[in-house]
């Protein structure tokens, strides 16, 4: 596995904004560098984990974050990566994308999830998903996702998927109407 982690800070010694992992047949750690990402300053290093679960959970330790698993099919056989974020309830950049995020996690064990097409969380690409905490540990599949989070101090398994007017019952729900589609979260591409 290869993980691209992003600072805020220049030394990078705080836990990163966000992580992208994908299989590599090799890898090669780097350390701290300054990088652009969307006209914005961020630092980056490469790390190379055997597990994404746990990698997540000594990188973040008590900070909220949420984990999703990403796959090319949509019953969850074929992984693609997976991308990490701190649920720090700001606009975050996803990795090198230059894309947005912003990421909460609630005390009653829920979330919430906004995917931007920039960098600043100016052009929204779905309205904000609640995820509630049954969905966060039901440990199932939903359109090509699988969630995770250290909301209630260890990681959970669940799932995140896309909504327009799902009808209710699956437990995730655009938290207001906006008139336009929803759009699929694809942190990392497959």
């Amino acid at each position: 596995m290869e993980s691209e982690n992003v600072f805020s800070d220049s030394s990078c010694s705080s836990v990163p904004i966000s992580m992208s992992i994908v299989e590599a047949s090799s890898c090669v750690s780097s350390t701290c560098s300054s990088t652009y990402i969307s006209s914005q300053l961020y630092y980056t290093t490469t790390t190379c984990p055997s597990d994404t679960k746990s990698y997540a959970a000594s990188t973040y330790g008590s900070t909220k974050y949420l984990l999703v698993d990403v796959y090319s099919d949509t019953d969850c056989t074929a992984y693609s990566g997976t991308a990490v974020v701190a649920a720090t309830g700001n606009c975050e950049v996803l990795g090198s994308t230059g894309q947005g995020v912003i990421t909460t996690v609630f005390s009653n064990g829920s979330a919430q999830l906004e995917y931007f097409m920039d960098a600043s969380c100016i052009y929204t690409a779905s309205s904000p998903y609640i995820i509630s905490k049954d969905l966060l540990t039901s440990h199932a599949c939903f359109q090509g996702f699988k969630l995770y989070s250290n909301s209630d101090g260890s990681s959970s398994s669940g799932t995140i998927g896309t909504t327009g007017n799902n009808g209710g019952g699956s437990g995730l729900e655009p938290s207001r109407s906006r008139n336009r589609s929803s759009s699929t979260f694809r942190p990392l591409e497959p």
